[in-house]
């Protein structure tokens, strides 16, 4: 006996088989659209997969031989979160009884869930696509405001003994005590500190003049050299993610070649990691990877930090004043944003204060307007020839012709270097060459 199909005007679903009356009801403003089944006066959810398979099958059916299809037609959640969530804490609760029998069960019925697709979901016309105004408006949101943005995935790049760990642990210790960081408030969070090199008791010493409380339950800090018996997590360990996803925390890897497996002057290894940095920031995790980079400019391509810049959200650069091993008195940092799609970019000046106030200071901030400057770059690219290297004293003539000042020419130079975008040698005789990267 075939089922009789009806699609109701407030489009409700009815279906009757053998005495048996299914009902699908339209989709609430907040929730799911689910079959029930009548059981005298009320209507029971249908909870057998079979049976869910078979109705949005005859339902499909009546729709494609409809001469006027319903205006809009009930949407499926895509994942089954409900069910998954319920199975998870029954499953918790068998495995503390050590019931591995029905922990097993429930593993297999979770499995079939992942691989489970009802027929509702499945994509075969144009009205099936989500409309844009489906999802939630966003907007866009900052960690320090102007300095770290929230959600996103952040690369700092600099040399060797540029207080890189030590102004991420700062800025740990901001976002999970209400303190500040580079002059602006921090929004609150949990913070996760991957680390594979640094010594346990290089970290005590950054504690004790930050004063970062090592007891506070909401930072967390992994590394291969303590005896935690905990190692940091891989990018892609399903325990990191879900905890992203649950917690929303700030994550900070230090440092990039730790964790990066493959070759740094490969574009299509550096891909896929960066790719494991956006699943993390879409899952809800503030990402940020520091990335050791050589002094030398020349050599700064076979580090692929062109690469991977260009993948991230945000980027960094920061420079060290004064020489490596000047006095801290003596030292100014200059950190400039290289990369950024949420404003206009920034350079600040920057001078460690660890040993007297245990923070940083800075000394002066520098905007530059994103659109202006962005033009100017492109101005100044356009500059180089395509057979390969040009002096810079020959270049910066060409910039001065166009119109492009000393000053202005002395700055983008120094962004695109920063960034990735020219390369710079020595050619002997007090003489710099430089040519766009590739």
């Amino acid at each position: 006996m075939k089922p009789k199909v009806e699609q109701c005007p407030d489009k409700s679903v009815n279906v009757f088989l053998n005495g048996l009356h299914f009902k699908l009801s339209p989709m609430e403003p907040h929730g799911s659209p689910e079959w029930k089944l009548r059981s005298g006066d009320e209507f029971l959810p249908v909870s057998s997969p079979k049976v869910l398979r078979w109705l949005n099958r005859e339902w499909i059916k009546k729709i494609h031989s409809a001469r006027h299809p319903p205006g809009r037609i009930p949407r499926f959640s895509r994942q089954p979160n409900e069910q998954v969530a319920e199975l998870l804490v029954v499953a918790k609760k068998a495995n503390k009884h050590g019931d591995m029998g029905k922990v097993a069960k429930i593993s297999d019925r979770l499995k079939r869930l992942v691989t489970y697709q009802p027929a509702g979901q499945l994509v075969s016309r144009w009205s099936d696509i989500p409309l844009a105004s489906e999802a939630p408006e966003q907007k866009l949101k900052w960690l320090a405001k102007r300095r770290i943005p929230l959600r996103q995935v952040t690369v700092i790049a600099a040399a060797k003994d540029t207080y890189k760990s030590t102004l991420m642990l700062d800025l740990a210790k901001a976002a999970t005590t209400h303190g500040r960081f580079l002059g602006h408030s921090v929004r609150q969070l949990r913070v996760l500190y991957l680390n594979r090199d640094m010594p346990k008791a290089v970290f005590d010493s950054y504690c004790r003049t930050l004063g970062l409380d090592k007891s506070n339950p909401k930072f967390k800090i992994l590394s291969s050299l303590w005896d935690t018996k905990v190692p940091p997590m891989q990018l892609d360990d399903p325990i990191l993610i879900r905890f992203a996803r649950r917690y929303k925390p700030l994550i900070i890897i230090d440092h990039l070649a730790k964790f990066f497996e493959g070759n740094l002057a490969k574009p299509k290894d550096i891909e896929p990691f960066m790719e494991k940095l956006k699943q993390l920031a879409a899952a809800g995790a503030t990402v940020i990877v520091l990335h050791h980079v050589p002094k030398n400019e020349e050599s700064s391509e076979s580090f692929g930090s062109v690469y991977i810049i260009n993948c991230a959200d945000f980027g960094w650069n920061i420079t060290r004043k004064g020489g490596q091993y000047a006095r801290e008195e003596a030292t100014t940092i200059k950190i400039q944003n290289t990369k950024t799609k949420m404003g206009d970019y920034f350079d600040l000046m920057v001078r460690p204060r660890l040993k007297t106030e245990g923070r940083f200071e800075v000394v002066n901030e520098a905007t530059k307007s994103k659109e202006k400057w962005d033009h100017d770059v492109n101005r100044f690219t356009k500059l180089f020839p395509e057979d390969g290297w040009i002096e810079k004293r020959k270049l910066q003539e060409a910039a001065m012709g166009n119109g492009i000042s000393r000053t202005r020419f002395k700055d983008v130079f120094e962004f695109c270097c920063n960034r990735g975008l020219v390369l710079s040698k020595n050619a002997g005789k007090g003489l710099k060459q430089c040519k766009l990267a590739r």
